[in-house]
């Protein structure tokens, strides 16, 4: 499917939508009513045609990239791991601050299933200590 049942609006939605996968600002981009952009792009992300043509354009971006979930995953380990904020990467070239730290973390706890909860809604952190998988 390369989103020909789907409408103009929507279409452009998909577009707008990988963006920074905000369906309120893709809405409104694709030129959804600004009152109703909330409940329009709640209700796109629910129709199976929409979820596809986004899967779509994000799997050929990753395919065009060169990028997997993997590569991401290694990278916010490398800044979430990083020995002490203020540290200078050469192989990339920037500096980690102690927020980047937190903030990859974070990603990193969400990409990973760090943060699941267990049946008494108590915080699960799974923490894997060894030689990464190759």
């Amino acid at each position: 499917m390369k989103g020909d049942t789907l409408s103009g609006k929507q279409q452009l939605f998909c577009k707008e939508y990988i963006i920074d996968y905000n369906a309120t600002r893709a809405a409104k981009a694709a030129g959804y009513s600004e009152k109703t952009a909330y409940e329009i792009g709640a209700q796109n992300l629910k129709k199976i045609e929409i979820k596809k043509e986004i899967d779509r354009i994000t799997n050929n971006r990753a395919e065009r990239l060169e990028v997997s979930a993997d590569l991401v995953v290694q990278e916010l380990a490398k800044i979430g791991f990083a020995l002490k904020p203020g540290e200078f990467f050469a192989e990339t070239g920037f500096n980690i601050e102690l927020k980047d730290k937190i903030k990859a973390l974070e990603n990193l706890g969400r990409a990973t299933g760090a943060f699941n909860k267990d049946e008494s809604q108590s915080t699960v952190i799974k923490v894997t200590i060894g030689k990464p998988r190759e």
